[in-house]
């Protein structure tokens, strides 16, 4: 079963960026009341008021990367490309001053889908059953955090191949995203299902009973994907972390050193460098 590229990109961003938020610099109150607002019109489709709370972001603190993230995304959703790869264009530079090297690439990957948003609407135009233009259309919609819309393309996907493994995980990514933890869980089993040795899935699925506090499940999915993988990196970082969570620190300490040395001898200096901080932060 054929996975691409780009969705394995989109998972390996998607379960490395929510445990590497430590030491981020937390904006003003006032900063954070126009992002809150924005966000709260990007999500009601109402982006040229998003648009005016964004801007007043960046009126007050140029360098305020979030802003131009949710400007790009809600230009995007205007289908004004040329704004939003300008906007973006400036996250991705703000990314690379901070030395963050996984939102660097989320955003290039960003930038590479604005000419193909608009190829696929229009391919969904030309033909309604295009099965590809709605996956592709999914992804886009994934890495500009429009979850909801993520789901409703991947789901009119499934609809015309019920085995298309691309949906089933970005269905997942989607849902985990929005919280809800069992259907995330739900579309990665039908992933595994599809693929028994697919670490993208176990990962999901193992995120997926994080979330739920089932963590004897999920240390059962980064085990398998031990068992798959040796040295996948990840997976020891994400049995590191569940075990913080039952509070076992001595198993968690050595599989974040695992994962590290892992990253390090990989040439992944940055995750390296970003397990050794949640190390740290964790206080072993």
């Amino acid at each position: 079963m054929f996975i691409n590229k780009k969705i394995m990109l989109l998972m390996l961003l998607f379960i490395s960026i929510p445990y590497y938020s430590f030491g981020q610099v937390q904006p003003t109150s006032l900063l954070t009341e126009y992002i809150k607002t924005g966000k709260e019109f990007l999500s009601k489709n109402e982006y040229n008021k998003a648009i005016l709370n964004f801007k007043k972001v960046v009126q007050i603190n140029p360098n305020e990367v979030q802003a131009y993230l949710f400007l790009g995304f809600s230009y995007e959703s205007l289908n004004q490309f040329k704004d939003a790869e300008i906007n973006f264009e400036i996250a991705k530079n703000l990314f690379q001053k901070q030395g963050n090297s996984l939102d660097v690439q989320r955003t290039e990957q960003m930038l590479k889908e604005l000419p193909q948003i608009s190829f696929n609407q229009n391919a969904i135009q030309i033909n309604a059953n295009d099965e590809k233009a709605y996956v592709n259309l999914g992804e886009a919609y994934i890495l500009s955090y429009q979850y909801q819309k993520a789901v409703l393309y991947f789901k009119k996907a499934i609809q015309l191949d019920h085995k298309d493994i691309n949906s089933y995980l970005g269905l997942g990514m989607a849902d985990i995203s929005l919280k809800n933890f069992k259907e995330a869980g739900y579309f990665f089993q039908q992933a595994i299902q599809l693929n028994s040795q697919n670490i993208i899935a176990y990962s999901g699925l193992g995120i997926s009973y994080d979330g739920l506090h089932q963590y004897k499940k999920a240390i059962l999915c980064f085990e398998k994907i031990k068992q798959i993988n040796p040295n996948f990196g990840m997976a020891y970082n994400l049995l590191g972390l569940t075990y913080k969570f039952l509070n076992q620190s001595e198993r968690a300490k050595t599989n974040f050193e695992k994962a590290k040395e892992l990253f390090k001898n990989q040439g992944d200096l940055i995750d390296s460098q970003k397990v050794e901080q949640l190390i740290k932060v964790s206080g072993f």
